[in-house]
């Protein structure tokens, strides 16, 4: 019972906890699907185990009893079982991604070229229409790859703007490249949205990656890092300044580090309709606005 209440503190809701081993799929409250998970060992009163959300990335691990008191083998028995919680997570991983990967290209290869770049979100973005298509309800679609250049996932963008991932498809360390003519650039912009890249790429022809979150960051700078190792990198992350917690230019610091990168974050001449990145830097001031803040980081 200990375990049920770890999971209810954790957000993820009321359930009965099977003590198995096996890694068991949950519903988190107010969510459409089970996109939550638990695995629980229990020998006594010795609880031990973990849980997480594939939606959100979150995941924590529990034990009943403090580890600094383990005795030796229970200090065997926890590193056991959490290993073998790993495991089964990464299997299982692996198989929602494949499943989500194979949705992703069947969609992907029946979506429609035609007209794309008049969508609504492309036309409010005042972006172009790079390497994106429509699906049958009108969806502008997005393609994600790997480190491999495969597609593995897709974001779809609704005419209202509101966004989505295929299910169960992958996305950290995934991204969306603009512009990589060159076999090493000696420059290349990551950053969080699409339409954020594509402002950037169309005020500065500099190859970009669209990394889709801010979280994504630090997990793709590494390795456009290592794909690109004579390039110099550049954060070009949202000034997520009017959140209690700045998100954007936390996380633009972070993968910046983590590659001796640079940070650069849109500075707005007015701040009353709330901006925070490059591509309401281009709407409300215009391309050379965003092209001179890039360069000038790109000079230093």
């Amino acid at each position: 019972m200990i375990f049920e209440q770890f999971i209810f503190d954790c957000g993820l809701g009321n359930h009965p906890v099977i003590y198995d081993g096996e890694i068991h799929r949950i519903k988190p409250p107010e969510s459409k699907s089970k996109s939550a998970w638990y695995v629980a060992h229990k020998d006594g009163d010795f609880e031990a185990g973990a849980c997480g959300d594939w939606k959100t990335g979150f995941k924590q691990n529990f034990c009943s009893v403090d580890k600094s008191e383990f005795s030796s083998e229970q200090v065997k028995q926890y590193a056991h079982q959490m290993a073998k919680v790993k495991h089964q997570r990464r299997i299982d991983a692996i198989k929602r991604h494949k499943v989500g990967k194979l949705n992703a290209l069947k969609r992907w290869n029946i979506a429609l070229t035609e007209n794309v770049s008049k969508h609504p979100y492309l036309v409010q973005k005042q972006i172009k229409a790079l390497n994106v298509r429509v699906d049958a309800r009108g969806n502008l679609i997005v393609p994600i790859y790997d480190n491999n250049v495969e597609l593995c996932n897709l974001q779809t963008i609704s005419v209202t703007g509101s966004k989505l991932f295929t299910k169960n498809a992958k996305i950290k360390k995934c991204f969306h490249p603009l512009g990589f003519l060159e076999r090493q650039p000696p420059v290349i912009v990551l950053c969080e949205g699409y339409a954020t890249g594509v402002s950037l790429y169309q005020a500065t022809q500099i190859p970009t990656v669209v990394c889709f979150n801010a979280g994504n960051l630090a997990s793709v700078s590494p390795i456009i890092k290592h794909k690109y190792p004579h390039s110099r990198l550049i954060i070009a992350g949202d000034e997520d300044q009017f959140n209690a917690i700045n998100i954007g230019r936390i996380k633009a610091s972070i993968g910046a580090n983590l590659v001796g990168g640079k940070v650069v974050l849109p500075a707005f001449k007015s701040l009353s309709t709330k901006p925070t990145d490059f591509n309401d830097l281009h709407c409300l001031e215009g391309l050379d606005t965003v092209s001179h803040q890039i360069m000038e980081v790109c000079d230093e």
